[in-house]
């Protein structure tokens, strides 16, 4: 029992290894032609400029809870702010980097 948490605890932390193999990049290539590669470069462009707009305290709580994936109570406490105001920036951030792609569906871009 012991063995499957570390195992599973280890996983968690170092990830799964995956082997590389070349016929798959080659079908990938395949299923995503040069537009799509531009298309996915200017929605990544667009997400860092909506980061480069948000204040540094919700930029930080976005880059902490989603990409890092700390819980809110222990970002609350590195940053020394209550749980209810990361959750506020983090509502904030979440909205504001929706907008790009709301505005992209009403307009069939997607």
């Amino acid at each position: 029992m012991n063995r499957w948490r570390d195992r599973y605890r280890r996983q968690r932390v170092h990830g799964i290894e995956v082997a590389w193999d070349d016929n798959l990049v080659e079908e990938s290539d395949a299923d995503n032609p040069l537009e799509r590669v531009f298309l996915i470069q200017e929605e990544l462009n667009q997400i860092l400029h909506v980061l480069a707009q948000l204040s540094v305290r919700t930029r930080t709580v976005i880059m902490l809870v989603k990409l890092e994936q700390m819980r809110i109570a222990t970002v609350a406490e590195m940053l020394g702010i209550s749980v209810s105001a990361v959750n506020k920036h983090l509502a904030k951030g979440l909205a504001a980097l929706a907008a790009p792609a709301s505005a992209r569906a009403v307009h069939g871009q997607e």
